[in-house]
C-alpha cells in the first residue's frame, strides 16, 4: 500500500477531492470504538468517497483496539510463538487443535475468537506451553519433540509483553529492537551531525506517519511528551540497549560550552528487516527532513496536538488519537 494522497481526483466530475477525517464511533462484536474514520470528499460535487486503503485502515483500527482490549495476540505474535518452537502452520493448527485454514488465516490478520485468542496468548508463557505440550505432544514426531524440550529448557525471553501490552501506546505493533537498530543507523547514515534530539524526533515522524498510512508503527516504541517535544519513551535506555546489542558506540563528543552523546554506527543498514510500505516511510521521512535543522524538527514537533495534549503531565501520546491528525509530514 502507497502512502495516501491528501488530494486526488473525483471519479465522478474529474474535480479536486481532498481527504478528510473524524472520529466516529463503530460497533465490532457488540462492543464501541472510537476510531479516525477517512474518506475523500469532492470539492466541486461533493461526492464521498474511499478506496481499498482507507477501508483496510479504517477496519485495522476497530481490529487493533479489540486486541488490545481483550489481550487477542496480533498476527505477527502468532507467526513469533510458531517460529520460536520451529513448527510449520500445519502442524502448529493440529497442535493447538485449530483447521489449517484457520489457523493460516490468523498469521494472515483474521480476528480469532476470544476464546482461540486467549488459548494462544496463554501459550506466550513458557509453563503454559510446556503443561500443553507434555498433554499434546503426541502429535508430533520425535524430532519435533526434541526440539521443543531444547527450547522450553533454554534461557528464552517470553514474545508477548502483556505487563505494558500491544496497544495505542506501542502503534499496535511489537517492539522491535532490530528495526529501531537499524532505524537509527538509517538516520545516522542520511542526516550526517544528528544528535539525540533531532533523532528523538526522527524516530517520532517516522512510526506515528507510519501509523497514519498503514494502522500501524515500525518500532513498536512509545512515545512521551516532554519539554523538547515528542521522544520514544526512556530514550536513554533505548540507546542503551542498542549500543550493548552491537547497533551503536556512543562516545562522548566537546563543543566547549558543552558535552553531548554522539551516536557512530557499528552495523551497516539492513533494509530486508523493513517491508515496502516501511521502507517508504523512511524514504519520505529522509525527503521531508533532509534539509531540516534540529531547531526547525523541534518547532515542528511542537505543533503537533500529541504533543501539545500531553506536556503538561509528560505522558505517552497515543498513536490513535493523534497519528492521523499528524501536521509534520
Amino acid at each position: 500500500m502507497k502512502t495516501l494522497k491528501e488530494n486526488t481526483e473525483c471519479p465522478i466530475c474529474k474535480a479536486e477531492a481532498k481527504l478528510v477525517g473524524e472520529m466516529v464511533s463503530k460497533t465490532f462484536r457488540g462492543e464501541k470504538y472510537n476510531v479516525y474514520e477517512q474518506r475523500y470528499v469532492c470539492q466541486s460535487c461533493e461526492f464521498e468517497y474511499t478506496n481499498s486503503q482507507i477501508d483496510t485502515l479504517n477496519v485495522e483500527q476497530i481490529y487493533n483496539l479489540y486486541r488490545s482490549e481483550h489481550k487477542i495476540p496480533f498476527p505477527q505474535e502468532i507467526e513469533n510463538l510458531r517460529e520460536k518452537y520451529q513448527l510449520s502452520q500445519n502442524k502448529m493448527s493440529e497442535f493447538l487443535g485449530l483447521g489449517v485454514n484457520m489457523y493460516r488465516k490468523y498469521e494472515m490478520g483474521e480476528m480469532p475468537s476470544k476464546s482461540n485468542g486467549m488459548m494462544i496468548r496463554d501459550l506466550f508463557d513458557n509453563g503454559a506451553f510446556e503443561s500443553h505440550f507434555t498433554k499434546n505432544q503426541h502429535l508430533l514426531s520425535e524430532k519435533e519433540i526434541r526440539k521443543i524440550k531444547t527450547i522450553l529448557f533454554e534461557e528464552y525471553i517470553g514474545i508477548g509483553n502483556y505487563e505494558n501490552g500491544i496497544n495505542k501506546y506501542s502503534g499496535f505493533q511489537e517492539y522491535s529492537i532490530s528495526k529501531a537498530g537499524n532505524l537509527l543507523i538509517f538516520f545516522l547514515n542520511e542526516f550526517k551531525h544528528s544528535y539525540k534530539t533531532k533523532l528523538n524526533k526522527l524516530f517520532f515522524y517516522s512510526d506515528f506517519f507510519h501509523f497514519k498510512n498503514h494502522g500501524s508503527s515500525i518500532t513498536g516504541l512509545e512515545y512521551a511528551a516532554i519539554s523538547y517535544g515528542p521522544v520514544p519513551n526512556n530514550y536513554t535506555k533505548t540507546y542503551g540497549e542498542l549500543e550493548f546489542n552491537g547497533y551503536i558506540s556512543i562516545v562522548d563528543e566537546d563543543f566547549g560550552d558543552f558535552t553531548t552523546d554522539k551516536f557512530i554506527p557499528k552495523k551497516s543498514f539492513d533494509d530486508s528487516i523493513f517491508n515496502e510500505t516501511e521502507l517508504e516511510t523512511l524514504n519520505h521521512i529522509k525527503t521531508k527532513f533532509k534539509n531540516s535543522s534540529r531547531e526547525e524538527i523541534v518547532n515542528l514537533s511542537h505543533e503537533e496536538e500529541g504533543w501539545k495534549k500531553n506536556k503538561k503531565n509528560k505522558s505517552l501520546i497515543s498513536y490513535t488519537d493523534f497519528a492521523f491528525i499528524l501536521k509534520g509530514v
